[in-house]
């Protein structure tokens, strides 16, 4: 491509005399200057949604629509009272022209759409997310009208605005309520109560290489949304690895992370219900694709010391490199055989949480990072990466104001998932009473008993510390999802005719769970 080219060779010029310095904005103003200034199409009568909505359009696709029509503005004008059907030459050359460049057209899309189903044919919800959008099913739409405070507002900026304060309200909210629980047991008033003892030993955040950054740019997907086409980062990645290597060491040592690379675009993708409330849509964040970088440089150092210590809970299989929801399916079933070989009660109680990564309270954190030997300029690294972050949210071409971010962890980022685990890593030490068994954000707890009544007691007195230990981490239980399945052995040690193993219960928040499976 001779933009592109163009902008290699720019941007090798603009980056010869350019200074590495603790202001990262200067490398990407002059990246983006160097993009725009040389790969910047003028796309005729075609807006930025249209060619978002239709990307098999291609520039000749584009000149044979003008050429359609010039040809049919020729036709028209022949139109006379004389002459009503105009000059039958002219109109046949549009005709003509319209038929061929609706062939080319569908030959287009459908290339398009074989080539998309090729290159995803190994990601099953990425082909069918292909095939919905050819049926027409896609779930991006978003509506040209909202209903907010029962009034139709069409304004795109309006929307746009209330879109944000509604997605950046989410956490908040959820984390008020917390304010009116009231722990009975004064033993335990705070997180830190449950936590283990402090690592001895405290993390060294090596250098980053220009190799170890080249082979990060090389790995990154073409396919995954981003602020920069990664195909452009991939293509120049000769020229931008040795400053991004030295801007990322720069600010490791200095443990901060750069302002400019902590805002997240948010799009609003709907769910289900009335298209029309804004509550019925989920957002979906994009993040600055150097940012995402310097995460993967991070995690990486973050990841192997947390494994060389054992920091991260054995029994978490989430967001781990040969961990899976197989092991843990696994893992689940062979507590409840040999519980029931031992001819045991065994109550599986599953757990589910609202907005865990979006609730996480960011002070909470960084106290938990320091106990497992995150400390110094990496802990400083990490607190500026949680700190002053801000999202905005794009409808329609529309794009709200920006807010700050308080709560969680960033969507869609390379860090978040590892700062959960970390975060929820000492779940396990609310109860010795049964075994957890993780996968990120949805836990597995089994407690056996000799008998169903020993089984019921021990699950209550466990879910009671279960709910102080999501109430002092500002996490949720989400009732409505959560159940539990009472697993009972065929010996009959259990008298069904007694009221104390038919009509035993679960209580979660002082409620009777309601979601028993049999």
């Amino acid at each position: 491509n001779a933009n592109l080219n163009k902008f290699i060779t720019k941007l090798e010029n603009d980056l010869t005399n350019h200074t590495v310095s603790e202001n990262f904005s200067q490398f990407t103003d002059l990246f983006a200057h160097a993009l725009d200034a040389t790969c910047k199409l003028e796309r005729p009568k075609m807006t930025k949604r249209t060619l978002q909505n239709n990307p098999w359009i291609t520039d000749s696709i584009i000149s044979a629509i003008e050429r359609k029509h010039e040809l049919k503005d020729n036709w028209v004008e022949s139109i006379t009272k004389k002459l009503p059907g105009g000059d039958p030459t002219l109109r046949k050359m549009f005709t003509d022209y319209r038929k061929i460049l609706n062939q080319v057209i569908n030959s287009a899309k459908n290339s398009f759409s074989c080539q998309k189903v090729l290159e995803n044919k190994n990601d099953r919800k990425k082909t069918w997310q292909i095939i919905n959008d050819l049926r027409g099913k896609t779930k991006s739409t978003i509506k040209p009208s909202f209903i907010i405070d029962n009034e139709k507002i069409t304004n795109r900026r309006t929307i746009s605005n209330e879109f944000n304060k509604y997605f950046n309200s989410i956490a908040s909210k959820l984390n008020d309520t917390l304010s009116d629980c009231i722990i009975s047991d004064c033993s335990f008033n705070s997180f830190e109560d449950f936590l283990a003892p402090s690592t001895n030993q405290s993390i060294y955040l090596e250098d980053c290489s220009e190799t170890e950054l080249a082979g990060l740019i090389a790995g990154l997907d073409n396919n995954k949304a981003s602020d920069i086409p990664i195909r452009i980062i991939k293509k120049s990645a000769h020229i931008i690895a040795p400053f991004l290597s030295e801007y990322f060491n720069l600010h490791m040592k200095l443990g901060s992370f750069p302002d400019v690379l902590k805002t997240g675009k948010i799009t609003p993708i709907y769910k289900k219900g009335n298209p029309e409330d804004i509550g019925n849509y989920r957002p979906v964040s994009t993040l600055p694709i150097f940012g995402k970088l310097l995460e993967k440089v991070i995690y990486k150092r973050i990841f192997s010391f947390a494994q060389s210590k054992n920091l991260i809970n054995s029994n978490q299989f989430g967001f781990r490199k040969s961990h899976s929801t197989s092991h843990a399916i696994n893992h689940s079933v062979k507590i409840i055989e040999d519980a029931l070989h031992k001819k045991k009660h065994i109550l599986g109680i599953f757990i589910d949480l609202s907005k865990a990564f979006d609730t996480i309270d960011h002070e909470t954190l960084l106290v938990k990072l320091n106990r497992y030997g995150i400390r110094s300029n990496a802990l400083n690294l990490i607190k500026s990466y949680l700190s002053r972050r801000t999202q905005y949210t794009e409808v329609l071409g529309a794009k709200s104001e920006s807010l700050t971010v308080r709560y969680g962890v960033p969507q869609g980022s390379v860090l978040g998932p590892l700062l959960f685990l970390l975060y929820i890593n000492d779940i396990s030490r609310a109860s010795k009473l049964g075994t957890f068994i993780m996968f990120a954000d949805d836990t597995n707890i089994f407690v056996e008993g000799q008998t169903a009544a020993e089984a019921y007691s021990k699950g209550n007195e466990l879910l009671n510390m279960v709910q102080k230990y999501m109430l002092l981490n500002k996490l949720h239980i989400n009732m409505s999802k959560c159940c539990y399945i009472h697993f009972k052995p065929k010996a009959p040690n259990c008298d069904l005719s007694n009221s104390s193993c038919n009509n035993s219960e679960l209580y979660i928040n002082q409620l009777p769970n309601p979601n028993k499976k049999s």
